[in-house]
């Protein structure tokens, strides 16, 4: 196979290299073999991963100790530091990972699932100089007749690597060759528009073992083991919804923009390699070398970790195997390969809803799409990609069109303020305190707290839209009657036949959108008046709790003693939803006989 050709060093978007400037320039203190940065983001890793250690173990207030010094130490940092962009981006990075490790431990089993990479960098291998000797020629005796679209050296170090890979270490290296038939394919595609050699695709077998969710000490995460920052810079979105760095498909397009990127500064693919795991301290060696060492001059010498030293002769070694595993002895099991459709949502749908539309199982679903760190798509992303089955695009398509507007049960992620409940908190999602409860989780509804991050089954609302529904002023004037709507009803025809309106019909029972009502739903109705205040905006539906569960209205009768924050509580509801379902003020007093409505 005739090499690929190396792309031509631009300047461009997809050539920018995090920490560096697009002519490849150096920070002034380039020329110092102690970096303070590196040394400094280092201890502060130690902490946070004691800190995640401790989650594990339960042991909360160790964790919060650790993660507490972890961030300390950043806000310490000398002043001739805190401006560095290094110390920035790590700073950023590990408060979004600590409040991700809270999110899921307090999640308690709510969310992704992190996997450890197999960690074959810190695989270290060495054979005698006579042992090299004979293994190089057995190498390049098995391998005469292979082509590879890059250069491919052989040499003592890969030959040891090789040796590792194929003897000692062959159970940690063979589950790899099996998961790699899933991405191989797809990702030589993607390298092979993107213009890099596609032999490079196995460098995803030295970072994670080709598993899309691996999640390493250093915090990089997916197949391509990006940390946040670089991710982010490469259009990968991390958030509480989704990690998209665990994509295999755009994860693959961003390592492949990421190499083009730092070929463009060295000319040399083991040179980028060796920065893509190195970092600039690779960068900083090569500049003092005068820009003419290759990656073997520098890896003679300290200037360069250990791990970036057998990272370039690791990635060699696994490309020589997984292109003549038979001649080594290994597996030539592969699984099957990737594939599926894409749908682009802008919305959010629950993803057993998904796996229903597609005809296929939430498993799959979940296999499909490992950036969902959640069990739904995310609210507030336009053309999020969803993968589904393939040839099933066409019926996804068609059966959402026909999905009913109360079927499309969206989420919300809420951090909660002081002074916040539950019940307040799903007043103004329209949801139920049950349904929030079992989202998260949580064994005591009573017991959240601030800052605490929650899963919210809710509509399409906004949620200004629910904050601006007002409690009437007073009882209205006219009569009130309980109205029981029929099937093939609408507010508008309910609203015409007790002589009042649509937008008075929505006050008084908080109903945000005004098309959702459903056959059996009981309505407040104040016959022969209107409510004051404006009208509810946006879009609301009644369901709560999940797929297929509806909020049911039930009527109260108000007994000897009660009040209405009892009645609120009792329900798992505010006062303010009370009095707003029921058309109370603040300064009405309830007796007992008065029946009340109450939406759970």
């Amino acid at each position: 196979m005739s090499p690929v050709s190396p792309p031509e060093p631009a300047e461009s978007a997809d050539s920018r290299i995090p920490g560096w400037n697009q002519a490849g320039a150096l920070p002034a203190d380039a020329a110092e073999d102690q970096d303070p940065i590196e040394d400094l983001i280092r201890e502060a890793d130690e902490n946070y991963l004691n800190g995640v250690a401790s989650l594990h173990r339960g042991h909360d207030q160790d964790a919060r100790r650790s993660f507490d010094e972890a961030v300390s130490i950043y806000l310490k940092a000398p002043g001739s530091l805190v401006d560095d962009p290094r110390l920035v981006e790590q700073y950023e990075d590990v408060l979004d990972s600590i409040h991700r490790a809270e999110v899921d431990a307090r999640a308690g089993g709510v969310g992704e699932l992190l996997v450890p990479a197999e960690n074959l960098r810190a695989i270290t291998a060495f054979l005698s100089p006579a042992d090299a000797a004979r293994e190089e020629e057995k190498v390049r005796a098995r391998n005469a007749n292979v082509a590879y679209d890059m250069p491919v050296e052989i040499n003592k170090k890969v030959v040891a690597f090789i040796d590792a890979f194929s003897g000692p270490r062959r159970k940690l290296f063979e589950p790899g060759m099996v998961r790699s038939g899933r991405y191989v394919p797809l990702i030589r595609r993607i390298f092979r528009e993107e213009g890099i050699p596609q032999d490079l695709c196995y460098l995803a077998h030295v970072e994670s073992a080709f598993k899309p969710n691996a999640y390493s000490r250093a915090r990089a995460k997916g197949l391509f083991q990006f940390i946040a920052s670089t991710g982010r810079q490469y259009n990968l979105k991390s958030d509480w919804w989704v990690d998209m760095r665990s994509d295999p498909e755009l994860s693959a397009r961003a390592a492949a923009r990421y190499l083009k990127a730092l070929y463009a500064v060295y000319g040399d693919w083991y040179l980028s390699l060796a920065e893509y795991n190195g970092g600039t301290r690779v960068r900083r060696a090569w500049v003092r070398s005068g820009r003419k060492a290759d990656f073997w001059d520098l890896a003679r010498t300290t200037r360069i970790r250990r791990e970036t030293r057998n990272y370039v002769p690791q990635i060699l070694a696994a490309i020589v195997l997984h292109k003549a595993p038979e001649k080594y002895g290994l597996t030539t099991e592969r699984a099957k390969p990737l594939v599926y459709n894409t749908i682009f949502l802008d919305e959010s749908l629950d993803l057993r809803v998904a796996a229903r539309l597609a005809g296929t199982t939430l498993e799959e679903m979940i296999a499909l799409n490992p950036a969902l760190r959640r069990m739904a798509t995310p609210p507030d992303y336009r053309n999020f990609p969803l993968r589904v089955p393939p040839d099933s695009g066409e019926r996804f398509k068609t059966e959402l069109a026909k999905l009913p507007a109360a079927e499309k049960l969206p989420w919300y992620h809420h951090r909660v303020r002081r002074g916040e409940t539950l019940s307040t908190i799903a007043t103004r999602y329209g949801a139920s305190v049950y349904a929030i409860q079992k989202a998260n989780s949580l064994r005591n509804p009573h017991r959240i707290s601030i800052g605490q991050d929650l899963m919210i089954p809710g509509s399409a609302v906004r949620v200004a839209a629910l904050d601006s529904m007002p409690v009437s002023s007073g009882t209205p004037d006219g009569t009130r009657v309980t109205h029981r709507v029929r099937r093939g009803e609408s507010l508008s025809t309910i609203a015409r036949r007790y002589r009042t309106d649509v937008r008075s019909l929505a006050v008084w029972n908080s109903i945000a959108d005004p098309r959702l009502i459903r056959s059996g739903q009981r309505l407040v109705v104040y016959t022969g008046t209107r409510a004051g205040g404006p009208a509810p905006t946006g879009s609301h539906n009644a369901r709560a709790g999940g797929a297929g569960r509806q909020r049911t209205a039930t009527t109260y009768t108000v007994r000897k003693g009660d009040t209405l924050h009892g009645i609120a509580r009792h329900f798992g509801v505010s006062v303010r939803a009370v009095q707003s379902w029921n058309g109370l003020s603040g300064r009405t007093l309830i007796h007992p006989g008065k029946k009340l409505t109450i939406y759970r």
